[in-house]
């Protein structure tokens, strides 16, 4: 086999180039191989609180998935860590729960349906020209909700697609102070202080 594949060489790639198609064949492949995908997020709004029953904290984040690659990106899951001072603290994943209302003593805070635009259960494919919208929520039993109102804390979101690869993006800084309040109609949140 070796000394026909020796005499042979020049007509096997030539045989191997035609069944490619030739330069854009190879060149069509090569460019496959370098597609990816790129993940990025971007946050319109945050909430945070305490758990009902005084557990720690719950985060929820209202924002865009967004992909400026040219491979689809498929997510599974998200995941946040928060930098505080000088250490990294993981939030706990969670699903939103069905008919949930948000409340606060300091805003009146308006989500349309969260439960239904919960990015953690949503099946969706994620290209150039297909942004998704929605919510996420985490927890933390350790952390409390006045630790959030430090302006320094930098977020890291993760986002794990159905491969198992990881993309991993750190949010610009994010100033917590609602001031006049949020709005944000494109993903049915809006957030204003409650006037005395």
């Amino acid at each position: 086999m070796q000394e026909f594949i020796k005499q042979n060489w020049v007509a096997l790639l030539s045989l191997i180039i035609a069944l490619i198609g030739g330069a854009p064949g190879i060149i069509a492949i090569l460019n496959y191989f370098r597609q990816k995908s790129i993940f990025d997020y971007t946050l319109a709004g945050m909430i945070f609180g305490e758990s009902p029953n005084n557990k720690g904290c719950i985060l929820i984040l209202s924002g865009t998935i967004l992909n400026a690659g040219d491979k689809p990106l498929v997510p599974a899951s998200f995941d946040l860590e928060v930098k505080i001072g000088k250490n990294w603290n993981k939030m706990t994943r969670m699903l939103i729960p069905n008919n949930s209302k948000f409340g606060s003593k300091e805003y009146v805070i308006q989500i349309k349906e969260p439960w239904k635009n919960d990015l953690q259960k949503n099946n969706m494919t994620i290209t150039q020209i297909t942004p998704s919208y929605g919510h996420l929520m985490f927890t933390n039993k350790t952390l409390k909700k006045k630790v959030f109102k430090n302006n320094q804390i930098i977020y890291k979101i993760i986002c794990t697609d159905i491969f198992g690869k990881k993309y991993t993006l750190k949010l610009p800084k994010i100033n917590n102070n609602i001031g006049n309040g949020l709005i944000f109609p494109k993903h049915g949140l809006s957030c204003k202080p409650i006037k005395i």
